[in-house]
């Protein structure tokens, strides 16, 4: 139940970190060395691809676009949303994930998601993409994910969700130049409880009147 105005706040983190290099600036400041200028990636009328498309892809969309961005999504239930240019169903995403930029995922860890982003997938990005994973560890095949990376046939990856939590000291996604790691926290924020409390108590009070259909961010497991 990650509130969605803390994974908006990590997200565009993430993405100025990654266009802007901000990890080399920051190794020079330690040295400190002035270094080469890198150039930054623009992100103008590059492709933002959600796959999970609930309530945190409907407020993060509009907001992709004002930074003249083009974003699609990937649901199981493909239909036209507001701040979206294109949909896809989730048996679509092979072919469609071609031509992305950013693939950041939020679709919930069930049975039907299980590494549903594996070595074919990640064989059909684009060597110049960035993998965001915001959802769950297990969505995403680790050991293809990091062949991928190893391999450069993506650019890189921010990580907030593992399949192991926590994440081992010595997994080899700590020391990888081209990955950020974060530790679970996408959706936490310092005005985290004033959004999700409301949300359970009202859940509560709905499973306890028995009205299950009305209640809130239900996940069918």
């Amino acid at each position: 139940m990650a509130a969605k105005e803390g994974v908006d706040v990590r997200l565009y983190t993430i993405i100025y970190e990654a266009v802007a290099d901000v990890r080399a600036a920051m190794e020079g400041m330690l040295e400190p060395t002035y270094r080469e200028q890198t150039q930054a990636r623009v992100e103008i009328r590059q492709i933002f691809n959600i796959a999970g498309v609930g309530t945190i892809a409907e407020e993060l969309a509009p907001k992709c676009k004002a930074l003249g961005m083009k974003v699609v999504g990937v649901s199981s239930a493909k239909r036209k949303l507001e701040g979206f240019d294109a949909m896809f169903g989730r048996e679509e995403l092979a072919q469609a994930v071609k031509e992305w930029d950013y693939f950041v995922l939020l679709t919930p860890f069930t049975p039907g998601t299980k590494n549903i982003v594996d070595t074919e997938i990640f064989a059909a990005m684009k060597p110049s993409s960035f993998f965001v994973n915001l959802a769950r560890g297990g969505v995403v095949d680790e050991d293809a994910l990091l062949d991928a990376l190893k391999e450069k046939r993506i650019a890189g990856a921010a990580l907030d969700v593992f399949a192991k939590e926590p994440l081992p000291e010595d997994s080899p996604f700590w020391d990888m130049e081209n990955v950020i790691v974060t530790q679970h926290q996408g959706g936490f924020f310092d005005g985290y409880p004033g959004f999700a409390l409301p949300v359970v108590e009202e859940n509560m009070r709905k499973y306890l009147a028995g009205d299950l259909k009305a209640m809130i961010n239900v996940v069918k497991r």
